[in-house]
């Protein structure tokens, strides 16, 4: 039929703008089947019915048919005589959910649209009508028919709808209108494949087939409708919508890729296949049985992509899902290093991953303990009976580990924006190697988490993070210290001296329960290289000698730079004439004078400072580094350390020696 021209408009009693053949959709299909119906009873390509209706459409595949013909919504309905068009342009539930989920969990903003199955008994019962419902990446099956949905025409091996060629077609919906692959000369164009798809052969599939695939689809509509209400899995209250990606993510997993749900060459029985593996693993009654169910499936593998352990930068890579999470962490957390264990926070009902963080710079993620909550030391009576409130370098280092519970940021860095050394960072695995020897790890893992859950529904009043900023200030810091000093009670140590003046003392607590119990026997000290766990135990006493003290102090004292030499005048010529003596060896010692008890040690120092140094931040720098050998080669705790500067070493000094030997020689 050739109709030369516009359509013909005559007002006989009807819609002058509605064409005379009216052709109306079927429930469920596609709006390009529709249309392809529509231009095969007028004897005309889609492409032609719509450059007559005043929407002309350039030639493209399915997918971009669809936007463009959205412009001419009103134009096409009120040709067609209709009031809305069929569901292909709106978004499909369905398919939303899956498209939330691949943006979500892979980043994959926009997934190929899958056009290629198609059941051809339908097709022969509807007269050629393609459901919208083909389109999605996870419909495998037809439940009315029970076989398999077809892929692609297996004479071509290329997709309906996939080319251009459908639009210039005049073929009826249900014959192949793809070109041939090589079936033409330079001369000629593409032979179209005229492939009568209803006659296409079929795969039965069984009836758990057709009921696996529509409990997908039920927890993708109530995953679209409710996600927020929460639903019972493996032992876990998970919301709908969780629910529906746990089971997506392991269907990608046992895959390979997330590609491979739209993929026409991924065979559909081994999608069905990998289905039935997810639903296996979530509808077991508790963590370890979900655990065990994926272990045999080669799913939640901890060197996979689902659920990693590390490294670090891996984990908050892309978003987790908090049911497998659970259940994969809560399986492995006895397993996992303590470091790992705050990461993963273990020490709750609900392990999770560390979120990702929006911006370096930004505020930490959910889930993160954030270090405006937390002070230099952790509040008193906390981790008591495990922590006593006089183990100040204890407090300082169980704020170190409150502050990783959540967080890949690695010790040091804890340390350094906790206002502390970054030679602090070796405190806290020394702590967790004694509270793993004293078997009350777990319990201080599980009151760890819980202070961090009640810091964040209910956070302190200081920022301590402000104050420690505040506190960098050098003529603050000093004018704190010595109104600490004149007006507190005696503090141990250089720690609580700066957890007092730059937060505000041990305001701000959080109120926790009752302390736990500990079995008796078990030592009340957490660091320990404190006397009374190192040098006295129900074993015996070790006794340190004075010399050994002295020894390591003054080779500690030696390594700062600005030291030119130990002790006195006196002390100083004795070194020296012992330098001359063939066969003598360097007093180490020489300079320093100590006093050692059972449990504690105190350090006197006589040295000669080099000029051009600044001699409080040499004392400060020699204090530190004779402590910290002190402390960690013997364990004794080191109560002070005095330094006596009695001369300022000159380089001329050097050469005024040698002028005065030179001149009392009488030989040469």
């Amino acid at each position: 039929m050739d109709w030369g021209g516009a359509f013909e408009q005559s007002p006989g009693g009807y819609d002058i703008d509605r064409l005379p053949l009216r052709v109306l959709p079927l429930h469920g299909e596609h709006t390009i089947s529709w249309l392809t119906r529509w231009a095969h009873r007028y004897g005309l390509s889609p492409g032609q019915l719509l450059t007559r209706l005043g929407a002309p459409t350039p030639a493209a595949p399915m997918a971009r048919i669809e936007k463009h013909l959205l412009r001419y919504r009103t134009t096409i309905t009120r040709a067609a005589g209709l009031t809305a068009l069929p569901t292909g342009f709106d978004t499909n539930q369905r398919g939303g959910q899956l498209d939330r989920y691949m943006a979500g969990y892979h980043d994959l903003r926009r997934p190929p649209v899958n056009r290629t199955r198609f059941c051809p008994a339908c097709l022969a019962e509807s007269g050629g009508a393609w459901r919208h419902e083909w389109t999605l990446a996870l419909q495998l099956v037809c439940s009315r028919h029970q076989v398999l949905l077809v892929r692609c025409c297996p004479d071509c091996r290329r997709q309906r709808f996939a080319s251009p060629a459908w639009m210039s077609s005049i073929s009826p919906p249900w014959v192949c209108s793809e070109p041939v692959p090589d079936g033409h000369t330079c001369r000629s164009r593409f032979p179209a494949c005229g492939r009568d798809l209803r006659t296409v052969p079929t795969v039965p599939v069984s009836l758990d087939d057709i009921l696996l695939q529509a409990r997908l689809w039920h927890m993708a509509d109530e995953a679209a409708e409710d996600p927020e209400v929460t639903t019972a899995a493996c032992g876990f209250d998970v919301t709908r919508r969780d629910l529906f990606d746990a089971v997506l993510e392991l269907t990608v997993e046992h895959l390979g890729e997330p590609g491979r749900l739209y993929r026409r060459d991924t065979d559909p029985q081994t999608t069905i296949a990998a289905l039935r593996a997810a639903f296996t693993v979530v509808d077991q009654a508790d963590a370890a049985a979900a655990a065990g169910v994926a272990g045999q499936h080669r799913l939640l593998h901890p060197a996979g992509t689902v659920t990693p352990i590390g490294p670090d930068h891996v984990l908050t890579r892309r978003r987790r899902n908090p049911l497998l999470a659970s259940i994969r962490l809560g399986s492995l957390g006895p397993r996992l290093s303590p470091s790992s264990q705050l990461v993963f926070r273990t020490g709750s009902e609900r392990p999770r991953y560390p979120a990702a963080r929006t911006s370096p710079t930004g505020p930490p993620p959910p889930g993160a303990t954030q270090l405006a909550w937390i002070p230099q030391q952790l509040w008193p009576d906390q981790l008591t009976p495990w922590i006593p409130n006089s183990d100040h370098r204890g407090r300082a280092a169980a704020a170190l580990m409150l502050a990783k519970v959540g967080s890949t940021r690695p010790w040091r860095a804890i340390a350094i924006d906790l206002g502390l050394p970054a030679s602090f960072a070796s405190y806290p695995p020394t702590l967790v190697r004694h509270l793993q020897r004293e078997h009350v790890w777990p319990a201080v893992v599980a009151r760890l988490d819980e202070l961090a859950t009640r810091l964040e529904a209910d956070p302190p009043p200081i920022d301590y993070q402000t104050r420690r900023w505040t506190a960098a200030s050098q003529d603050l810091l000093v004018a704190a210290v010595n109104h600490a000093r004149a007006e507190l009670d005696p503090v141990h140590g250089w720690v609580s001296i700066l957890e007092i003046t730059q937060t505000n003392g041990f305001g701000g607590r959080p109120q926790m329960s009752a302390n736990p119990t500990v079995k008796s026997g078990t030592s009340t000290s957490l660091i320990p290289n404190t006397g009374d766990s190192a040098l006295v135990t129900e074993q015996g006493k070790t006794t340190i000698a004075d010399t050994v003290v002295a020894k390591i102090a003054g080779i500690a004292t030696r390594e700062v730079s600005g030291v030119h030499a130990l002790g006195g005048g006196a002390s100083r010529a004795v070194g020296a004439l012992r330098g001359r003596i063939p066969g003598g060896r360097t007093n180490y010692s020489q300079g320093v004078a100590v006093e050692v008890g059972e449990r504690q040690a105190a350090v006197d120092i006589q040295l000669v400072a080099d000029y051009g140094v600044s001699i409080a931040d040499l004392a400060a720098g020699i204090r530190r580094n004779v402590i910290s050998a002190v402390e960690r080669m013997t364990g004794l705790d080191v109560t002070e350390v005095n330094i006596e500067v009695q001369d300022v070493y000159l380089p001329s000094d050097d050469d005024d020696d040698q002028d005065e030997q030179d001149q009392g020689s009488r030989v040469q």
